[in-house]
């Protein structure tokens, strides 16, 4: 009587503690591990140089694999197989394309050997982010991906080698991407869109926190209605052919913490930068006519920034591209920027400041 009274109490303490232990579901669903590795056997990749891939084995749970991240019930909902040395294409039939669940994919910093971006992508619409960087992707980039209407961050920048990927109407890929905060076109041909992509963009994308558009070929001015993008952290326009002046709505977005618009074609005056307290004036990245006594003030103001500067002498215009520290509007006097970096660049644009 003893020993089954001892049993019995065993038992509910054992009970009792396993319910207490919360539950981990760490088995995958098996068509989606077998997609997975189907997808898998499709890739040409170099398994020496492989972290990831290389643990997908059919004996293991694919919720263990590096690189695959499951939800508690076991679909796959992330897949992040960057730096893989992958060296091949994929195409609209692959079995990539059967994971319904993916939130987030990452096929970034690999060699699609200058395939298209396939269209089947569009089919993965619970996508909350999707990069596809320095991947050596080009041709068109589909517009199946304006069906990713969940899409938080978008990534397609740097394949342009050995050819660009482009954009033939951004209006359209974007325009239900109601929701996306960051959006990543470096090096992206948007040659096609003329003035138009900045309208499509702040008509399009409210919620945008970062626009990188970095060597798209954009040209015309940059819109007034830009500003429209009240969220805006991060603006990068760099190595354009963009004209016209700054709009000064755009300067005094009140979240701006970092404007690039180096290489480019603007004249006229520069916007005053009235508005002290924007983060903005903590990091700034510009590029203006400056006489090189001018803003000294501003040295207690800038706590980094990398300043592009038109010094005139009296012997020769040159373009200097300063990247420096903020002790620079001390040591103005050229040639004693002892905490800079200068490189040389040529034909600068007509600039003045407001004053």
């Amino acid at each position: 009587m003893p020993t089954l009274f001892l049993h019995f109490f065993l038992f509910l303490i054992t009970t009792t503690v396993t319910n207490l232990i919360p539950i981990v579901h760490s088995n995958c669903i098996e068509a989606e591990k077998q997609s997975l590795l189907h997808f898998k056997r499709s890739l040409v990749f170099n398994s020496s140089e492989s972290v990831k891939l290389i643990t997908w084995k059919s004996r293991t749970e694919c919720c263990s694999w590096l690189g695959v991240t499951c939800s508690t019930i076991g679909s796959v909902v992330g897949l992040d197989i960057s730096s893989e040395s992958i060296s091949c294409s994929i195409d609209n039939s692959s079995s990539l394309f059967q994971l319904q669940h993916l939130q987030s994919l990452n096929l970034a910093d690999n060699n699609f050997k200058s395939s298209s971006i396939p269209s089947a992508i569009g089919k993965l619409t619970e996508l909350r982010y999707l990069n596809l960087g320095d991947a050596y992707f080009s041709g068109v980039i589909p517009i199946e991906i304006s069906r990713l209407t969940r899409l938080i961050t978008l990534d397609l920048s740097n394949n342009s080698y050995p050819s660009f990927a482009e954009i033939q109407n951004l209006s359209m890929l974007i325009h239900n991407l109601t929701e996306l905060t960051e959006l990543y076109l470096d090096s992206v041909v948007l040659s096609g869109q003329g003035s138009d992509w900045c309208e499509a963009i702040s008509s399009s994308l409210p919620n945008l926190r970062v626009l990188s558009l970095f060597g798209c070929r954009l040209s015309g001015p940059i819109c007034d209605s830009l500003a429209k993008l009240q969220s805006l952290h991060e603006i990068d326009l760099s190595l354009n052919q963009l004209n016209g002046s700054i709009p000064s709505s755009v300067v005094s977005l009140p979240k701006l913490e970092r404007l690039t618009l180096s290489h480019n074609r603007f004249s006229g005056q520069v916007p005053e930068f009235s508005n002290t307290s924007s983060p903005l004036f903590d990091t700034l990245i510009w590029k203006t006519t400056i006489w090189k006594d001018k803003y000294q003030h501003l040295s207690s103001i800038f706590k980094d920034f990398c300043f592009s500067i038109f010094l005139q002498t009296t012997s020769v215009a040159s373009l200097l591209m300063v990247h420096g520290c903020p002790e620079i509007f001390h040591r103005l006097i050229f040639p004693t920027i002892a905490c800079c970096l200068i490189t040389m660049a040529v034909n600068p644009p007509s600039f003045r400041f407001a004053t």
